[in-house]
């Protein structure tokens, strides 16, 4: 293990502690040691100053914002994902009162945001510079001094599982706090019980005590443990399999179905990422296969007026599944009643700066289905997706989703 501590924040026994755990033989993945996937991954360990509270990442505040908009009254009553009618809001079609399900989910992401920032980083693994960094400044003020070993160790191997998940081939998958932190944490659990460490029941607890996500950890350990055989057992395969390709729902939480719309967001928004948050490749490739057309159209506003609009649509088709806005006229579509209130287009918006630097363009978000002249609709926009497939990664869209899709609501 490459360990970089110059402002000698350790103590030389700490440092032999890391050392000799880190050493200690545990088979996972192909490797014989946690010092053996840092070998091989090339990864450093460095020992820095400082405490730092965590940020809020980048997908959850997508999600809370994606809930906030379906919290809406006129949102929900038109594009609830769930199709329950369970809640008053749907029982009495009473567009005033807010969708309860959207609600309480949004406020759980809100309580999550909010124990994160509130919670010191003790370490952490940087993809961009392959290395791992723990703050032993930080694990100082979290107990007082007390626990420091324990705190060392299962740090360490907790980051040691997220480099782990960013190996060669599974790096192009992005990251999903939700699903890679308490993935850590059982990692982490696992290795200090296989290697018969005195450290697991503190870190157990002191996992299964947290107020984030990562508490899961401790469930999965606990499930995982029940298992006749625990190195067979189906939640350990996930463990070392990850990062992988995700269903659809695990990225968005759903009550029985899956929101459609969910699907439509995800694909599109990881495409979007693949192209480099830029759809002139995408736009360029479908005009010039001619799966997909862009005809002028005008919007009416409140006012009277109107705006000029492209909408690109599946060949042979009027409906338009993306709609381009110049970007000075982007603000006016709030008094576009038709679109706005009953959230025809998701909120978020994208670019194609190397091909129509002055329009954003925003994605359809109604999507039935189940008509033979909207399922082509279907075929056609997931067609276009998958045809941007990138390097390593399994369809946007698969057959089991576009089916899905194409089930009446």
């Amino acid at each position: 293990m490459r360990l970089t501590d110059k402002s000698s924040l350790l103590t030389a026994n700490q440092t032999q502690l890391l050392d000799q755990n880190a050493k200690t033989p545990f088979s996972f993945g192909g490797y014989n040691s946690l010092d053996d996937i840092l070998t091989q991954l090339n990864v450093d360990v460095i020992i820095e100053k400082g405490g730092l509270y965590h940020s809020v990442p980048k997908s959850l505040n997508d999600a809370e914002a994606f809930w906030k908009g379906l919290a809406e009254p006129e949102a929900c009553h038109y594009n609830c994902p769930f199709g329950l009618r369970d809640f008053a809001s749907h029982e009495n079609n009473n567009r005033s009162d807010k969708c309860e399900a959207c609600k309480v989910i949004r406020e759980d992401i809100c309580k999550e945001k909010d124990a994160l920032l509130n919670t010191l980083i003790l370490g952490l693994y940087d993809p961009a510079r392959n290395c791992i960094i723990l703050y032993p400044d930080a694990m100082m003020l979290v107990y007082g001094g007390k626990w420091m070993d324990e705190l060392l160790v299962s740090t360490l191997a907790h980051e040691i599982m997220h480099a782990y998940f960013n190996r060669p081939g599974h790096d192009k998958y992005p990251y999903i706090y939700f699903v890679e932190e308490p993935l850590a944490e059982f990692g982490m659990l696992f290795y200090l019980h296989q290697t018969g460490s005195s450290y697991y029941d503190w870190a157990f607890n002191n996992v299964r005590e947290k107020q984030t996500c990562y508490h899961y950890g401790a469930d999965l350990m606990t499930l995982t443990l029940k298992a006749s055989n625990p190195s067979g057992s189906s939640y350990y395969k996930y463990l070392l399999a990850y990062k992988k390709s995700l269903p659809i729902g695990s990225m968005i939480y759903t009550i029985g179905i899956i929101s459609k719309r969910a699907i439509i967001k995800t694909a599109f928004d990881n495409l979007y990422a693949d192209l480099g948050d830029d759809l002139t490749n995408y736009l360029r490739t479908n005009l010039a296969s001619g799966t997909m057309t862009r005809t002028p159209a005008t919007i009416p506003l409140t006012s009277g007026s109107h705006i000029s609009v492209q909408k690109w649509a599946p060949t042979g088709r009027s409906r338009a599944i993306i709609l381009e806005v110049n970007k000075a006229d982007y603000p006016r579509m709030n008094t576009a009643k038709k679109y706005k209130n009953r959230n025809r287009y998701f909120a978020d918006t994208y670019e194609a700066n190397k091909l129509y630097p002055d329009s954003i363009f925003i994605l359809l978000n109604q999507w039935g289905g189940g008509s033979i002249s909207f399922n082509h609709i279907i075929d056609e926009f997931c067609k276009s997706v998958n045809t941007m497939t990138a390097t390593g990664r399994p369809d946007y869209f698969s057959t089991g989703v576009i089916a899905t899709l194409k089930m009446p609501v």
